[in-house]
């Protein structure tokens, strides 16, 4: 039994109005939603390697500066930025 638990914050951010957003949830499941920016939340992961992962892009196609940073206890874990329309920050939990 593995009791590992990472605590994890996603913030996306970004010039659009709105993304379509997709994310790793706690229990695993994957996330999908319509928010408005800026957007964060925390989650708790569990497992030693657990995978996180957050992806966005613009409702309307829109080639807008888009940034996603992922933190665990203050440290950046990863983060990114475009101006693509599509941004996506992932990787796992133990891969510092």
């Amino acid at each position: 039994y593995d009791s590992h638990r990472t605590v994890v914050t996603y913030e996306v951010t970004g010039a659009a109005d709105s993304v379509e957003l997709v994310y790793q949830g706690a229990e695993g499941e994957v996330h999908a939603e319509a928010v408005p920016l800026p957007w964060g939340d925390t989650v708790t992961l569990e497992g030693a390697d657990a995978f996180f992962e957050v992806s966005a892009q613009t409702t309307d196609g829109s080639d807008q500066e888009l940034a996603c940073r992922v933190i665990t206890y203050g440290t950046t874990l990863v983060e990114d930025r475009t101006v693509g329309g599509f941004v996506s920050c992932d990787g796992r939990v133990n891969q510092q």
